[in-house]
């Protein structure tokens, strides 16, 4: 696709060097909202863009934007 924002850099970063537990509670503890943070558990569970398309009934551009969207919000946290 394209290179990385500095919040998707900085994010996927966080999934390398934070424990399981600790990235959960982590997420957990921010202002997301519940299928936000679903989302975002589903990707460090490693799902691809076709899974998270199809359980969220989005199309694939839809996941990028959202993705994208998502982490740029816990950037600014």
């Amino acid at each position: 696709m394209s290179n990385k924002t500095p919040a998707v850099a900085y994010i996927k970063y966080k999934f390398k060097t934070t424990g399981r537990q600790d990235f959960i509670l982590y997420i957990k503890n921010t202002p997301l909202k519940l299928r936000e943070i679903d989302f975002v558990i589903d990707i460090y569970n490693g799902a691809s863009y076709k899974e998270l398309a199809s359980k969220y009934k989005i199309s694939m551009e839809s996941v990028y934007k959202r993705k994208r969207n998502i982490f740029e919000k816990l950037l600014d946290i």
